[in-house]
């Protein structure tokens, strides 16, 4: 992991607060647990080139991404944020509301992520955000209003 970027998300946490960065047993649990639910090769660079069964994709260049997550996934108390960035595992995870989140995001430069719920909501959905300013979808969500 780009220790600048790490350093940098860790920086935009720092203001947020009630988000918190994981510990590597809880962050590598959170990648397993999305893995064994959705990820057909768990040894691909990008995750969502390898989803398994149905998901969808919007492209959202030029709009307002955060937008379309805060429609899509709603009042979720906690999601988790795993920063992929194009590296190998372990990602470092952090989890927090949304809002808070969608800060952080916002707060630093692009990276490749995926978000999925907290802890308290079993894994039901996985959205990444990719480097072709596309959010690819999977899982039982509101994905409905996402182009195919």
């Amino acid at each position: 992991m780009d220790p600048e970027l790490l350093n940098e998300i860790r920086d935009s946490v720092i203001k947020a607060p009630h988000v918190r960065e994981l510990d590597d047993v809880r962050a590598k649990a959170t990648c397993d647990s999305a893995a064994s639910r959705f990820i057909e090769d768990v040894s691909a660079t990008w995750w969502w080139e390898s989803i398994r069964g149905p998901f969808r994709a919007m492209n959202y260049d030029g709009a307002d991404a955060f937008s379309v997550l805060r429609s899509n996934i709603g009042d979720l108390e906690l999601v988790r944020l795993v920063v992929t960035d194009d590296e190998p595992q372990p990602w470092p995870v952090f989890e927090g509301p949304l809002e808070e989140i969608l800060v952080v995001l916002q707060e630093t430069r692009y990276f490749e992520y995926f978000l999925v719920p907290g802890v308290n909501d079993g894994g039901r959905w996985i959205v990444f955000d990719t480097h072709h300013n596309q959010l690819v979808w999977a899982g039982e969500m509101g994905a409905s209003t996402l182009e195919k």
